[in-house]
Formats: structure tokens, sequence, C-alpha cells
């Protein structure tokens, strides 16, 4: 007898209409809009029509003074941290750590860009 109740009452479920299920929905829960810790991204345009084709602008679009001031400054810290190389150290291939700084680390990234979009060139050309 028991089994027969459940199959009445998914019936009268059925039977209710989509607006009036609608209508008894509970309310929306309260939303609270993202809000990201940067400002959304800025979009430029580049190309021979804005005048943005010099190599060096467009890097700077990717890699501001900021962020290469906090890389300098964070690659610095893991040195102290990490006593990499600055101590003397009489193996070969060790050599001794001098701080970086923005400026380095933009010749250094901007040479990394290069070798990647350098089409057929071998990378052992780069570094003899």
């Amino acid at each position: 007898m028991g089994a027969g109740k459940g199959k009445e009452k998914e019936q009268e479920k059925e039977s209710i209409p989509t607006a009036e299920k609608i209508r008894n929905l509970p309310p929306l829960p309260h939303h609270i809009s993202f809000e990201g810790l940067f400002p959304p991204h800025q979009t430029k345009a580049i190309g021979p029509a804005t005048g943005l084709v010099d190599p060096y602008r467009l890097f700077l679009l990717f890699f501001s003074d900021e962020q290469l001031d906090t890389l300098a400054k964070h690659t610095n810290m893991y040195a102290i941290v990490h006593d990499v190389g600055l101590q003397d150290c009489s193996h070969p291939l060790i050599r001794k750590w001098y701080p970086t700084t923005a400026s380095e680390l933009q010749r250094f990234l901007a040479i990394i860009i290069h070798i990647g979009v350098s089409r057929g060139a071998s990378l052992k050309l780069f570094w003899r």
C-alpha cells in the first residue's frame, strides 16, 4: 500500500504548470560581483595605423616598469634566501651572484622572446 502513495505524489508534482513552478522558486541569493585585484585589462590597438610598431613599445605592453622592478626584487631575494652563488666557489660552472636590475631583466626577457620568435635559427647559434 505504501508504494502507491509515492507514485501519487509524483503525479501531482508533474501536473503543476511550469509557470506555477517558476513562481514558487525561492528568491535568488545575494550576489556579490567579482572585483579582481587589478584593474580590467585595457586593450590597445597595434599596427601601422596607430604608430605602435616599434618592438620596444610592443614589449612594454606586456612588461611594465613596476613588474620588472618586482621581478628583480624577488629574484634578488631568492638568491639571498637560497645562498645562490653568494660565496666564492671554485667550481667552474658556478659563478658569483651579482644582484640583478629591472633593466637587466628587461634585456634578458627581450632576448628570450627574440629567440622564441626567430624562425629557422638553431638555439646553438644564440649561445655561442
